[in-house]
């Protein structure tokens, strides 16, 4: 696994400085990467008879890293799976409060290389199996985690990268490299469950947490039937209503309601991986703005800069993410501008 900065030694020094007078916190995505690689910290942790006393399920947006760290006392912070670069000013308040460790997998800021105590993958070395690859220093058992490093690994879509596929495999070797069987396989099918829950529990992430944590996989079962049929209605509804851009192979959509922005992710998600040379876009409201996710498979298209492209000036704005997978957040009223930018852009 290639560290494009950072090292192995960073993070071994600054976990072996954690005294158990340490408050110690964790800021994590939202997602299973997010969830997965908040397991494994706290399993590094517990090997060193280490406690951590809060974990932070975020999602992006300006003002939410300044938010939470208000809000705690902490000495020591990881951070993961979280383009924290994106947000300078917040990064800078945060690193003023406490000693940060910073692991992620994201496109960052050329900045950011000066930047102590930070582990940046390629972006299909999901931040899961980084810290996966990390515990094996510290977990005697870690094994007991190939389960949940899977299906981390196929829900980010890593196993695109040839050696990550070839990992799983050696776990699980009735997997393939199709993206629909490698979804129903065993590891997908645990990867689905436990996003299915991570929608439906959107207000209550620990929940999800503690059961990922535990293995209690079973207890998803009827949750992912339930969101996998709403999911079904959506994808339905983009393919009868989304507009198509011949000159970019782009469909958009704006879905005219409130959606969970996993839903939207997955949408695209879905879509992007049976027409891999298009792009799609995928709107809809989420709290008081709209949020897009984009994909494009192929890799022709960089839908992150894309997206930073089509919400260049737009006050309160968010976007970033991956070469073939990124979001953007913006103020309702600034829907009519994003379409006119996919026009003339």
């Amino acid at each position: 696994m290639k560290y494009l900065l950072g090292s192995k030694k960073e993070f071994f020094d600054f976990v072996n400085s954690i005294s158990k007078k340490d408050k110690i916190g964790i800021f994590t995505h939202t997602d299973l990467d997010g969830i997965a690689s908040a397991v494994f910290i706290e399993e590094i942790l517990k090997s060193k008879g280490l406690k951590i006393d809060f974990i932070e399920f975020l999602e992006y947006r300006s003002g939410v890293f300044k938010q939470s760290i208000n809000n705690r006392q902490v000495d020591k912070l990881f951070v993961c799976d979280l383009n924290l670069d994106e947000f300078p000013d917040e990064f800078k308040l945060i690193k003023s409060r406490c000693n940060v460790f910073l692991i992620d997998h994201h496109l960052f800021a050329e900045n950011l290389k000066k930047e102590k105590n930070v582990i940046k993958s390629e972006s299909r070395d999901c931040c899961a199996f980084v810290l996966y690859d990390l515990m094996k220093t510290f977990v005697k058992d870690y094994e007991k985690f190939n389960w949940l490093v899977c299906a981390a690994m196929i829900s980010d879509i890593s196993y695109k990268k040839k050696e990550n596929l070839e990992f799983i495999q050696k776990i699980y070797p009735e997997v393939t490299e199709d993206d629909d069987e490698i979804r129903n396989s065993e590891p997908g099918q645990i990867a689905q469950k436990i996003y299915s829950a991570l929608i439906y529990f959107e207000d209550d992430l620990k929940k999800v947490y503690y059961w990922v944590f535990e293995g209690e996989i079973d207890k998803f079962e009827e949750i992912n039937k339930k969101v996998n049929k709403t999911l079904a209605n959506l994808i339905e509804e983009y393919k009868s209503n989304a507009e198509f851009y011949p000159d970019k192979n782009l469909y958009f959509y704006f879905f005219e309601k409130e959606l969970n922005g996993k839903l939207v992710s997955v949408v695209s998600t879905k879509l992007s991986l049976k027409e891999q040379d298009k792009t799609f876009l995928v709107a809809s409201y989420n709290t008081s703005k709209i949020k897009i996710s984009a994909r494009n498979q192929s890799g022709n298209v960089n839908v992150s800069d894309l997206l930073r492209k089509l919400t260049k000036g737009f006050e309160s704005s968010t976007a970033g993410g991956h070469f073939k997978a990124a979001a953007a957040s913006i103020l309702k009223r600034d829907l009519g501008k994003f379409k006119g930018n996919l026009l003339s852009k």
